[in-house]
């Protein structure tokens, strides 16, 4: 089922542009292969991690 799944954007937290998320964390945005391949992008995953 993960080989289904491509992570689209990752997004790192940043202090010198006061962008941080949670604690210092990363946002994950996947999305399956299919969807991206017919651009539905509506049915895009975030997920936050942090320490």
């Amino acid at each position: 089922m993960a080989d289904k799944w491509t992570l689209l954007l990752q997004i790192d937290s940043n202090e010198e542009n006061e962008m941080r998320w949670a604690d210092c964390g990363r946002l994950y945005f996947w999305i399956q292969k299919e969807d991206l391949r017919n651009r539905k992008f509506e049915n895009a995953w975030l997920i936050l991690q942090s320490r």
